[in-house]
């Protein structure tokens, strides 16, 4: 495949892409890539797809030349809990409007020489709600309430061997973001711009950032993978200037570190901790207390969602049964994003899932070059009780956050 005729198929789907992707750790998906999905995520030592360009750059020397095709199609279970609120009684709201979302994701890997490698994927993240009937409406909100956002990045990347046991990778990310959040204007009274807090529609911007990646054989048997992924910085929003602190919705700078033992050739075993930190942005680190502290909804050092630094351990298995099938299994176990004290704007995006198991497989012809790759899995149900998490002025109580997922994902590719 040529490169002009890939990076002109990358840059429609970046634009037809701003679909609400239901995130399983924070805002983005636990792998990139079919086969980095079904072991559990793995991906910035173990790669196997164009995907895991996403995790470590330094990979496109070793995945073979190959381009890939896929999507996951997620079903989402999310339940948000009022209770000892004064404004109304206690009550249980389901976001059931939209429940199943279809995720697409494509890549390629190619090679100039033996020691330089390059390649693109494309990939989605974001969350999103639908309340039919709004947890906020007692408050003041519209009946039907809920927020969708949705991000689309292509990320490039490019691989030098600086040894045949060492690389080092750089990559591009250009990105898409749309938001559109419903059923939150009474919150309007305590913002800078009251007007552009909520209802809305949706409004799009563009961002950018960087990768830089290392993967290295220490042993035989043993390899290290290293990489780094810039804040990706998005212009501002301005139909929504009155909810986002200064009207800008940053994404985290994120580490991941891994190491692949191989203790037979047709086993790999892996094992990666990925951190990202998001009380460094203000959108998603700011918390509610700054209201109390006299900081307003939108401006520049008002409250945002209050979440967590994040960090991620997974665990995946790749076992090549036979030259034409690959089976595949994993773990990942992420820390509690959202704050107890958060949870009552967290009802819009209650990003509470903390375990995911996985398993997939590959069915690789052994002349034509095709291979085709399945996934499932399932986020295990996440909870988190609101403490000190409605405001006095609206009757006090706790909003608590219930999730769940069950996620499959079909994949084609093309080695040449």
């Amino acid at each position: 495949m040529k490169l002009p005729a890939v990076s002109r198929f990358a840059a429609v789907l970046l634009l037809s892409m701003p679909v609400i992707a239901q995130a399983t750790n924070s805002v983005f998906s636990h792998g990139y890539g079919q086969t980095s999905e079904g072991a559990g995520g793995v991906g910035v030592v173990l790669a196997e797809d164009s995907g895991a360009l996403a995790a470590n750059p330094a990979v496109a020397l070793a995945v073979a030349p190959r381009w890939d095709l896929g999507t996951d199609i997620y079903k989402v279970s999310i339940r948000s809990t009022l209770r000892g609120n004064a404004a109304g009684d206690d009550a249980r709201y389901l976001s059931d409007g939209q429940e199943v979302f279809i995720i697409p994701q494509g890549g390629f890997v190619a090679r100039y020489s033996d020691r330089i490698g390059y390649g693109a994927t494309l990939f989605a993240a974001g969350l999103g709600t639908d309340y039919p009937d709004n947890p906020y409406q007692r408050f003041g909100g519209s009946p039907r309430g809920g927020v969708k956002l949705g991000q689309s990045i292509l990320s490039s990347a490019l691989a030098y061997a600086l040894t045949p046991r060492h690389t080092i990778g750089v990559g591009i990310n250009l990105a898409y973001q749309s938001i559109s959040v419903v059923g939150i204007e009474f919150l309007g009274a305590l913002s800078v711009a009251p007007q552009q807090v909520s209802n809305q529609g949706r409004e799009g911007a563009f961002g950018y950032g960087a990768q830089l990646g290392y993967r290295g054989q220490l042993a035989d048997t043993l390899t290290l993978g290293l990489s780094w992924r810039s804040r990706t910085n998005f212009s501002r929003f301005d139909d929504y200037r009155g909810l986002l602190p200064d009207g800008d919705l940053d994404m985290p700078t994120t580490y991941n570190a891994g190491l692949m033992w191989t203790p037979v050739p047709v086993l790999a075993l892996a094992f990666e901790a990925q951190r990202a930190e998001y009380s460094d942005q203000k959108a998603t680190g700011h918390r509610a207390e700054r209201l109390a502290q006299g900081e307003a909804l939108g401006s520049p050092n008002g409250p945002g969602f209050g979440w967590r630094d994040q960090t991620v351990l997974k665990f995946g298995a790749v076992w090549t049964a036979s030259p034409q099938w690959t089976l595949r299994a994993g773990y990942s176990r992420a820390t509690q994003l959202l704050p107890p004290s958060e949870t009552f704007l967290g009802m819009m995006a209650p990003l509470v899932m903390r375990d995911h198991v996985t398993a997939g497989l590959t069915w690789r012809s052994a002349n034509s070059g095709w291979d085709y790759t399945a996934m499932l899995g399932a986020a295990l149900s996440g909870a988190v009780d609101g403490r000190n998490s409605i405001p006095p002025a609206l009757g006090g109580g706790e909003a608590d956050g219930t999730a769940q997922q069950r996620f499959i994902g079909l994949a084609i590719g093309r080695r040449f």
